[in-house]
């Protein structure tokens, strides 16, 4: 790829082992392929081979980055073989982060009883009978 106009670094681990590898994913500049479609060579380095994927195809320039840049779906299909993590070791994906702890609750804390909630139409059926 001779110009990289945006990169993102990742970790990743073959499901079920810890051993993490680095992956660089690198978008190119889009180019003309002929009248009517364009292309946008993406690099998975340290997934992929260079001639595992084929550039990006589209109706022009546009398209053709957009869905280079797309990067979240084909990363949401190898979830099946890996787990993909930030360089900081956070897990990419949303769903694989640790549970949210629950807010502690202070000692001799009382737990408070709802209040009953009274209704005009409740108080008008009592007044009837």
């Amino acid at each position: 790829m001779e110009k990289v106009i945006a990169e993102r670094k990742l970790m990743f681990a073959p499901k079920g082992t810890q051993a993490r590898k680095e992956l660089v994913i690198r978008i190119g500049v889009p180019y003309w392929v002929e009248d009517g479609m364009a292309a946008c060579p993406v690099e998975w380095d340290g997934l992929f081979e260079k001639k595992e994927l084929a550039d990006s195809r589209g109706m022009d320039l546009l398209q053709a980055l957009h869905l280079a840049a797309d990067t979240d779906a084909l990363l949401e299909k190898l979830r099946s073989k890996y787990d993909f993590y930030w360089p900081s070791g956070e897990p990419y994906h949303d769903d694989e982060a640790a549970p949210s702890v629950k807010p502690a609750v202070r000692k001799g804390a009382r737990k408070r009883k709802p209040k009953a909630r009274s209704t005009r139409s409740t108080k008008k059926k009592a007044r009837r009978k």
